[in-house]
C-alpha cells in the first residue's frame, strides 16, 4: 500500500493534481495559520516565513505509517528547497524502513530541494525517486 502525503498552498493545488495520479491513500497537510488567497502576498509572507527558520504550526494528518510499504511525498519549491510546512511534518512524523518517493513542483529554482528533503527522512528508507515538476508542465 502507498501512502500519499502532499501540500499545497496555491488555488491550482499543483501538489494535489501530481498526488491524484499515483494509487493509494491521498493525505493533505494543513496549516493553522490565515490562508492567504492573493499570489503577491503569498510570496511575501509564505516567504519569510521560508527565510526566517521559525517554527511553523502545521494540521498532520494520523497516519498509520505501519500500514505503508511505499510513501509518497509532495511539496511546492519554495526559495529553492521543500516549503517550510513539509519541513515542519517531515519533522514531527517518524518512519523506518519504507520505500519513498519525493516530489516537488517549481516555477523556477529547487537547488536544494531534494538535498534537503532527504536530511529530513530517516536514512533506513530508500529513496525510490526523486522528481520535479515545473509548474508549465502540470495538467
Amino acid at each position: 500500500m502507498r501512502a500519499i502525503i502532499y501540500f499545497s498552498t496555491t488555488k491550482k493545488k499543483n501538489s494535489l493534481k501530481i498526488a491524484k495520479k499515483f494509487d493509494g491513500d491521498l493525505f493533505e497537510i494543513d496549516f493553522s495559520d490565515k490562508k492567504i488567497n492573493n499570489y503577491f502576498l503569498q510570496m511575501i509572507v509564505y516567504g519569510f516565513r521560508q527565510y526566517s527558520k521559525k517554527s511553523v504550526k502545521v494540521i498532520a494528518p494520523v497516519i498509520d505509517f505501519g500500514m505503508y510499504e511505499e510513501i509518497v511525498f509532495i511539496s511546492p519549491t519554495w526559495a529553492g528547497t521543500a516549503a517550510v510546512y513539509m519541513q515542519e511534518y517531515l519533522k514531527t512524523v517518524s518512519f523506518t524502513n519504507k520505500k519513498v518517493r519525493i516530489i516537488g513542483t517549481c516555477g523556477s529554482s529547487y537547488r536544494n530541494f531534494f538535498t534537503d528533503m532527504r536530511k529530513l527522512i530517516d536514512s533506513s528508507n530508500e529513496i525510490l525517486e526523486e522528481k520535479m515538476y515545473k509548474h508549465k508542465d502540470i495538467t
